[in-house]
């Protein structure tokens, strides 16, 4: 901890355009929250920050007018300060970090306009059942790995009209009411169901969204077989020209639902089959 002081000292007050910090040794948030503030205060541009454990981030964070690039892991987000602004920031990753509520959240899309870029792995919510919406008007690619989102299925909507690539793994929600993906040029989905199966989830909008696409990746066995079981929702997949599907060792029934989605794809160029 003495070194990390010095070196800040040494550096003077000139500009640190990245800095990284992981302290998986129990530090104490008042140094480590004493570092970041040096950092944001001298035009930080690439902020990485990785905890041990689950630390409240500290107010500073989200008013930061440099800020270009912000990647969390293993903080909480109880809430944020009302005057969150992070006008530069185009890039947010957030691994393991916990919100509160769904208004923490929104709130910290809401305080960037340019943001392009969101990648949520094992996210934590306290609420057990609530609406998801992700809605932003500039995201260009989006990433959800296996995002814990409630203890009971909810509602989760999609409006991203401006989305060009979309990486979904989850399980299927009861229904997705709003989804405009109207942009949308490829999608990696890893949806499967919880017990219950169909009768408790329904992705039949999710699937009619994304209509547009042109490169589609299936990257379960469980998402093939969505894909078959709700054929119906399923549209023309017009501008579809590469297909990837991931399947079992027993083909043919692990795929029995292929050829309703081949029909819907007139114009497809490739069909890559990973067993």
């Amino acid at each position: 901890m003495d070194f990390v002081d010095r070196v800040l000292a040494v550096s003077g007050n000139s500009a640190i355009k990245s800095f990284t910090l992981k302290c998986r040794l129990g530090v104490g948030s008042a140094h480590t929250n004493r570092w970041i503030c040096n950092v944001l205060n001298r035009g930080v541009l690439d902020l990485h920050l990785d905890a041990k454990a689950h630390d409240p981030l500290i107010f500073e964070v989200f008013a930061c007018k440099t800020l270009v690039k912000l990647k969390l892991n293993r903080f909480e987000i109880p809430t944020l300060p009302e005057d969150a602004s992070l006008p530069a920031l185009k890039i947010i990753s957030l691994h393991f970090v916990k919100f509160y509520n769904l208004d923490a959240f929104q709130k910290l899309i809401s305080a960037c306009p340019l943001l392009e870029e969101l990648t949520m792995i094992y996210i934590a919510w306290e609420l057990w059942k609530c609406s998801h919406i992700f809605s932003c008007q500039t995201l260009k690619r989006l990433t959800i790995g296996c995002v814990g989102f409630s203890v009971e299925l909810g509602s989760m909507s999609f409006d991203n009209p401006n989305l060009v690539y979309l990486e979904y793994s989850d399980f299927v929600q009861l229904q997705y009411p709003v989804v405009n993906l109207d942009s949308l040029v490829e999608a990696k989905l890893g949806l499967t169901m919880k017990e219950g199966g169909p009768d408790n989830c329904d992705p039949s909008n999710l699937i009619t969204g994304l209509r547009n696409v042109e490169i589609l990746n299936l990257l379960c066995p469980e998402t093939v077989e969505i894909f078959g079981i709700f054929h119906e929702a399923m549209p023309v997949f017009a501008n579809l020209l590469h297909l990837t599907i991931t399947s079992e060792v027993d083909f043919c029934s692990s795929v029995s639902s292929l050829p309703s989605l081949l029909q819907k794809a007139p114009n497809l160029h490739t069909l890559v089959i990973k067993v």
